[in-house]
């Protein structure tokens, strides 16, 4: 029986440096697309920040800059699907949830590589910003989840990252879902033929270019129950989470005065004993 919770408990501790791990790469991963964005935008801007023009034009140049980087971090969330509890358990996130969130972006990617020309726009810099802004905060927010010391409870996770995970959402899902569905619109109705030939993606193109048009119209009638499905799911995470911190903080405060309580009872305490030995002293 002890045998079997030690190995239960060093499984535990593998999965956790494991994920760890993962986090640690995926959030430095990110963060560095990040700083190609940022470097490319000002790069392209050249100083001309209050050109609308400027910046549909620097927008349009962000895929192109981040795209081998890019690729690989955003290909590396579909190990997200296998931690899932329903397959390997190793968090509490379910596997359909995680799915939708991480298929839909390998899906917009796939036809980004494909047709180049569909995120050489505006659109295209907006969903890599969303992505970004989205990505670091949380592989950040799930990091010191799995690091805090388990009897801090949930107020060891600052609060200005856990309003931001469970905030930022709602301004950054509907500017990447808008993103990612003109860069799919693009490559279907305005670069027909790179899809054809699989331009991006020559050495594999052939094989699947014939699907890969009716793939991107499954994809826009997955988008319409499916980006919905996802932000309320949000709000909802949203709701339970901020609950939750207010509770626990609440929980902290009592312990506080608490502490406080017994710190006051002591100091009178040691105030009765010292005029206690003054009447010992007198006498």
């Amino acid at each position: 029986m002890a045998g079997g919770r030690k190995k239960s408990k060093d499984a535990s501790a593998s999965v956790k440096a494991y994920l760890a791990v993962y986090n640690v790469a995926c959030m430095v991963g990110w963060a560095i697309v990040y700083y190609q964005v940022i470097a490319h935008l000002v790069g392209a801007l050249d100083g001309n920040f209050g050109d609308l023009e400027a910046w549909k034009g620097a927008l349009a140049g962000v895929f192109a800059a981040v795209k081998p980087l890019l690729t690989y971090v955003q290909m590396a969330a579909i190990l997200e699907i296998l931690h899932a509890r329903e397959i390997l358990g190793f968090v509490k996130s379910d596997a359909f949830t995680a799915s939708m969130q991480v298929i839909s972006r390998v899906v917009v990617l796939v036809v980004c590589l494909a047709s180049p020309s569909s995120a050489n726009a505006w659109h295209g810099g907006t969903m890599v910003m969303a992505w970004c802004t989205v990505e670091v905060p949380r592989y950040a927010f799930y990091l010191v989840s799995l690091v805090k010391d388990p009897a801090e409870g949930i107020t060891a996770t600052p609060y200005p990252l856990y309003w931001y995970r469970y905030s930022a959402f709602s301004v950054l899902y509907p500017v990447g879902i808008t993103s990612e569905l003109l860069c799919e619109w693009a490559a279907y109705s305005q670069y027909g033929a790179e899809l054809s030939t699989f331009t991006g993606l020559a050495p594999v193109g052939a094989a699947i270019a014939p699907f890969i048009r009716p793939f991107i119209l499954f994809a826009f009638a997955v988008y319409v129950p499916g980006a919905p499905y996802l932000f309320m799911h949000m709000v909802s995470a949203r709701k339970s989470g901020m609950k939750k911190y207010a509770a626990s903080g609440s929980a902290a405060s009592v312990d506080v005065k608490a502490l406080q309580t017994q710190i006051e009872k002591l100091t009178a305490k040691i105030g009765h004993l010292e005029k206690e030995n003054k009447k010992l002293k007198k006498q």
